[in-house]
């Protein structure tokens, strides 16, 4: 009974370690963290399925034999959220403006692309990202710059590492191209045509200054791999009905600049610093302000920033996110919509 008194404990304990583990916003993204189901051998990387189905906006589905189309090679490395580059690796597959092509899909600048991982996990790419125009950095991995690169679906790899969870996302070129590891998609197997999305950019300030890109918080909101998924939160409609909004907990985005340690890209809330009662500030596109306490937000699942809402990305008027206070059960929840900044301030001193 003591032994088993003992394991019980120790599962206890196990489980507790994990619930504090969070999500990193790329870290956890599918570009880089997603498990794979390809093949896997020390001389490279082969994909497992080479069907991909394409939806179109009218919920037309084509499945595309990814082998029956030409095949493109080029080299490239991703950058993960730690800095650490993966690479360089040959890649070889179709392009991705193939892709869509054998689906009898044209592109068009309006467009957006959400691709669909075999283990539900989501990324919306704008036309730009799909066609290959994005950023790119320098062999340390720093001084970013736009550049075009070719985007294809890749179904083999000379680097296992590189081609983890083929068929898969790759920006590659002729010169060993650095780009995000959050773009590159693992496990594709749908792509759905929708409404075209706006890019944007939220921006954090606290110990430090940070910004966060669509893709990367799309990236951290839709990982089926971190113990604190995204939280939904209805909202009744006057005519009947609710809208659902999607998002992280605004104690994730806090937690991004607090002084926290970032362990493997995951982040959790700087408990040290909470009990100081440090305000934490939600700044709208218009300049409306709402203000918390550190306690209000640490680990509090009722307000979140939604970035979705009712399974789609948040369209104008209330892009790039809106802030949904529900933790008040007895009142209607806080709206606030198009929210661009998040500020801690009155911080205390932390000791070098």
């Amino acid at each position: 009974m003591k032994k088993e008194k003992n394991f019980r404990g120790w599962i206890r304990f196990m489980l507790t370690g994990l619930l504090i583990m969070v999500l990193a916003f790329a870290g956890c993204s599918k570009g880089t963290d997603q498990t794979a189901t390809a093949g896997n051998s020390d001389q490279g990387q082969t994909a497992q399925s080479t069907t991909i189905k394409i939806v179109d906006t009218n919920g037309n589905a084509k499945t595309v034999d990814l082998k029956s189309l030409t095949q493109f090679k080029g080299t490239a490395t991703f950058k993960k959220s730690t800095g650490a580059l993966v690479g360089p690796a040959e890649i070889s597959g179709p392009k991705l403006s193939d892709v869509f092509k054998a689906a009898g899909i044209e592109l068009a600048p309006s467009d957006a692309f959400e691709f669909v991982a075999s283990d539900g996990y989501t990324m919306t790419l704008d036309y730009m990202q799909a066609t290959g125009n994005i950023m790119t950095y320098q062999e340390d991995g720093k001084n970013g710059t736009v550049r075009q690169l070719d985007a294809i679906v890749g179904i083999t790899c000379s680097d296992p590492e590189v081609g983890e969870g083929m068929p898969r996302l790759c920006y590659v070129g002729q010169d060993n191209p650095i780009s995000d590891g959050h773009l590159w998609v693992k496990m594709v197997d749908t792509i759905n045509i929708k409404a075209g999305v706006a890019d944007w950019m939220i921006k954090l300030s606290g110990y430090e200054e940070k910004t966060i890109d669509r893709a990367t918080y799309e990236s951290a909101a839709s990982c089926t791999e971190t113990p604190h998924p995204v939280q939904t939160i209805e909202i009744p409609k006057s005519n009947g009905g609710a809208d659902v909004y999607e998002g992280l907990g605004l104690w994730m985005m806090v937690a991004v600049v607090d002084g926290g340690e970032k362990v493997d890209g995951h982040y959790s809330v700087n408990r040290d610093i909470v009990r100081s009662g440090y305000t934490v500030q939600v700044i709208t596109k218009d300049g409306k302000i709402l203000e918390y306490t550190s306690q209000d937000v640490s680990y509090n699942e009722k307000i979140i920033l939604a970035y979705k809402k009712n399974t789609s990305i948040l369209g104008d008027g209330e892009a790039p996110l809106v802030l949904i206070d529900a933790q008040n059960a007895d009142k209607a929840p806080i709206i606030m919509k198009q929210v661009e900044q998040v500020k801690l301030l009155n911080l205390p001193k932390i000791s070098q």
